[in-house]
């Protein structure tokens, strides 16, 4: 695993967590606003990304398959922001087979797309906690 450590003390780790987090993401929020900047969009992400998980599985069982993609669209983008690589790729995934129709498919990537979610959320609350001290 390797590392770097930014002012502050933070360590931000590039392997292997880069698959849950990209840091040069992190760094380009940090140069465009700084940590305070980065712990608001993660809090942010918190409040608006989970409902979106919770409304794509909500949407699949009602059998509103639109309604699943766009909610993984929107969260693809939130992901996206933060350099939520896995998340941003799986949601990416769910939008394009709700896209097609394919309800076998956005079931099976469910799956995938809620411990990716948990994944993301367990690292980006470790980043806020070590960016808000």
């Amino acid at each position: 695993m390797t590392s770097r450590t930014r002012r502050g003390g933070t360590t931000i780790e590039s392997a292997p967590d880069l698959e849950v987090i990209d840091p040069a993401a992190v760094e380009r929020l940090r140069k465009l606003g700084g940590d305070e900047l980065i712990v608001r969009m993660i809090e942010l992400f918190f409040s608006y990304a989970e409902p979106k998980v919770a409304l794509a599985r909500a949407s699949l069982e009602t059998g509103e398959l639109e309604a699943a993609g766009r909610a993984a669209h929107s969260l693809k983008s939130s992901a996206g922001n933060l350099g939520a690589q896995e998340l941003a790729r799986v949601s990416n995934d769910v939008e394009a087979a709700a896209l097609k129709q394919d309800e076998k498919e956005v079931r099976r990537l469910l799956e995938d797309l809620e411990p990716a979610f948990a994944r993301a959320k367990a690292r980006l609350e470790e980043l806020r906690r070590g960016l808000a001290k």
